[in-house]
């Protein structure tokens, strides 16, 4: 009977063991894949600051890229008052424009802001 309770035991212990070292492994994984956002954010933000031009108060853009890059950028500042004049002042490319915003909008850390 001591016996039996004995290795009943070990069975749960190992059981735990395994479901903690399973959620450790998810944990990690998790943390990487947030880790590569965090950079690949990184590389977008440090293109737009380089390309940004200091006399040019939206930094001139002449492709979709350019344009998503530049709303990314802005969404990062959490800068909304610049981004509703970005968007704003650029008619002729309205529907670039609307293509691209909910990319850069998924940017902002808190896309409720003011």
């Amino acid at each position: 009977m001591i016996l039996e309770k004995k290795t009943a035991l070990e069975h749960e212990t190992k059981e735990s063991l395994d479901e903690l070292e399973q959620r450790e492994i998810t944990i990690n994984q998790s943390v990487e894949i947030a880790l590569v956002k965090v950079e690949e954010t990184k590389k977008v933000a440090l293109k737009v600051l380089k390309r940004a031009r200091s006399d040019d108060e939206y930094g001139e853009v002449d492709n979709s890229e350019g344009l998503l890059m530049e709303m990314k950028s802005l969404c990062l500042k959490m800068d909304s008052g610049r981004f509703w004049r970005f968007v704003t002042g650029r008619k002729k490319e309205l529907e670039s424009l609307r293509a691209q915003m909910s990319l850069a909008l998924a940017e902002c850390v808190d896309p409720a802001w003011s």
